[in-house]
Order: C-alpha cells, then structure tokens, then sequence
C-alpha cells in the first residue's frame, strides 16, 4: 500500500506529464488523497520541493530503466528502440516524459529543478553516444556519436511535444521505425 506522500507524488507526476507544473495545486492533490492543503505542506515544503522530488523520482526510474535496457539487449539498435518503447509507453497515457513537461516550462520550475532536467538530458544523450559507441563493428569516433546522439535525443524529445500538440500518436512511431532502420 503507498503512503501519502507517494500517492501525492504519483498524483503530481501524472498531473505534470499531461497539463504541466501550472496543473498542479496543492490543494487539488490534497483533495485526491483526502487531507486538506496545509497537510500536503507537511510532506514538502512548498510546491517547488514536490516538483524537485517528483523529478528526482522520475530520472531515477529512467535511468534504472536504460540500465536494464544495457544488460538486457546487446546491440546499439535493441538498446535504442527499447528507450524509444519506454516513452511510447508514456505516450500511450496521453503524457509526456516529465522531463520534456518541465524543459518546456523551465521558468515555471526552481533552479534546483532546472539543474536536474540539464543533467537529465545530458545523461541521455551520453547514454545514448555511449550504446552508438559500443555497438559490434562501429566506427563512430567520439564526435560523431555525440553529434548522433543529439539529433536522437532532438528528434526523441520534439517527436514526444509535436504529438501532444498534434493529439495523435504518431511522430515517436514513426521516429522508432526509422532508428530501427538506421542503426544497426
């Protein structure tokens, strides 16, 4: 059974990757899970410390995520569609990675918050240079595989927001059929 202060996390999370950190209120999150607002203060401080919380929580999953995504599959291109189906997974709620809510509402969010989402897209983007790298048979220099995996991430994050805008999925698909004939 979760806690308050999980359930209150979960509720914020999924109300941030569909509406964004302005959907969000103490209040309505209260109301959820049946305490009144003052006592959702009591688990965080202020709405900042909660939107800094539930990222932490989400980069966590993500990166114990790609971590199994590497001692799971082999190659570059299982690898690779993997982290895709991982936000397709997303995409099928109606949400967006959180990560990408909060990067596109970077001045709603602390300056805590900001650090956290540059070090996430910064982690997945090596992540992503590292698995190019490592693939049998490579011959990406250190470079080009940085280079590479930009334009993945780019295509991965703007793929997620123009289906949201577009209310149909169908950018990600289309971007995980292509990495699929691209890689590997």
């Amino acid at each position: 059974m979760m806690n308050v202060k999980d359930e209150l996390k979960r509720l914020a999370t999924e109300q941030t990757q569909r509406g964004g950190v302005r959907s969000v209120t103490l209040r309505d999150l209260g109301r959820a899970v049946g305490i009144k607002s003052p006592s959702v203060l009591y688990h965080f401080k202020n709405k900042d410390t909660l939107v800094f919380e539930i990222t932490q929580d989400y980069v966590r999953r993500v990166q114990q995520t790609l971590s199994e995504i590497e001692r799971r599959d082999t190659s570059a291109k299982k690898r690779l569609l993997a982290a895709v189906d991982m936000f397709l997974e997303v995409q099928v709620k109606h949400e967006l990675c959180l990560c990408t809510m909060l990067a596109a509402e970077a001045h709603e969010v602390d300056e805590r918050t900001q650090n956290l989402l540059r070090e996430f897209f910064t982690d997945l983007e090596a992540w992503i240079a590292r698995v190019l790298r490592t693939d049998e048979g490579n011959t990406l220099t250190p470079g080009q595989a940085s280079a590479r995996s930009q334009l993945i991430l780019t295509a991965l994050e703007g793929a997620m927001l123009l289906d949201k805008a577009g209310g149909e999925p169908k950018r990600l698909p289309a971007l995980r059929s292509t990495l699929g004939r691209l890689v590997g």
